[in-house]
């Protein structure tokens, strides 16, 4: 008896499980387990940091809601559920593979993505009016960041996929970087990438296989159209795919110049 029609996903994650845990990745597929720890997919690693592992999925499903955890002493521990991991499978056939390069989304982090930070803290207010801007976006199309197509020759299809928590409202995603595509660091010539909601921004793009590596980073630009900063730190690198896959998906989180500061009250219930 043969099996169904399949897409190849090969995950991949950086992350250090101490004590001698075991990485999983967990989801409503059937392939992930449908949500439950012990059916969830192990993952594979030689130092406790790099981790991967192959799923197959049937060329039916469309679309997967997936997050990575990891297993110490019985106990489970899960990445942020603020902001859904996704990917989608439109456009790709039997036979297709897929590298997921993943990054491991801290809870910490995607706190600031929470109803109270984006709708209140985040969110702005045009002139004369005090009600806030909602920051998710679930209208317009959102094919240039979902729908795969079948890359030229010698080419590779990549799907650019960046969680940015701290956004405040009207403000926009762009790519940057010394491929020409992303406009060799000109300011003037970066490329926006479709808000997905919730904080979640991506975008499809081709490239040439023998023109990877290359270096590239994400920057935000305010309502009006004007640069308001770029990641700090060293550029981020796109590296060709290995095995001539021919699909390639990098899912990371915005590096922010410092750290969120923030001042309130507390004040005790049974005063209230």
């Amino acid at each position: 008896m043969f099996g169904s029609p399949s897409i190849t996903l090969i995950l991949k994650i950086h992350y250090k499980v101490k004590d001698g845990g075991q990485m999983i990745a967990s989801g409503e597929s059937d392939a992930f387990g449908k949500n439950v720890v012990n059916r969830a997919v192990r993952m594979r690693s030689r130092d406790g940091e790099n981790w991967d592992a192959k799923v197959n999925i049937n060329v039916g499903e469309t679309l997967l809601v997936y997050r990575y955890g990891y297993i110490t002493d019985n106990k489970s521990r899960f990445e942020a559920i603020q902001s859904l991991r996704s990917v989608s499978l439109e456009g790709l056939k039997k036979g297709d593979t897929v590298i997921m390069r993943d990054t491991w989304r801290s809870p910490k982090s995607n706190v600031f993505v929470s109803t109270a930070f984006r709708e209140a803290i985040f969110a702005g207010s045009p002139e004369g009016n005090n009600t806030p801007v909602r920051q998710d976006s679930a209208l317009g199309d959102k094919s240039a960041a979902t729908r795969w197509k079948e890359p030229q020759k010698d080419s590779v299809a990549v799907r650019f996929t960046v969680v940015v928590p701290r956004l405040t409202s009207g403000h926009s995603i762009r790519l940057t970087g010394e491929h020409e595509k992303l406009g060799k660091w000109d300011k003037e010539s970066t490329l926006g990438l479709v808000n997905l909601g919730r904080n979640v921004f991506s975008l499809m793009l081709e490239f040439p296989a023998d023109e990877l590596p290359f270096e590239y980073k994400y920057c935000i630009f305010d309502k009006e159209g004007e640069f308001v900063f770029r990641e700090r730190g060293t550029p981020r690198e796109l590296e060709a795919p290995t095995d001539k896959v021919k699909f390639l998906s990098v899912d990371e989180n915005f590096k922010y110049e410092n750290v969120w500061k923030g001042a309130g009250v507390a004040v005790p219930v049974f005063s209230l």
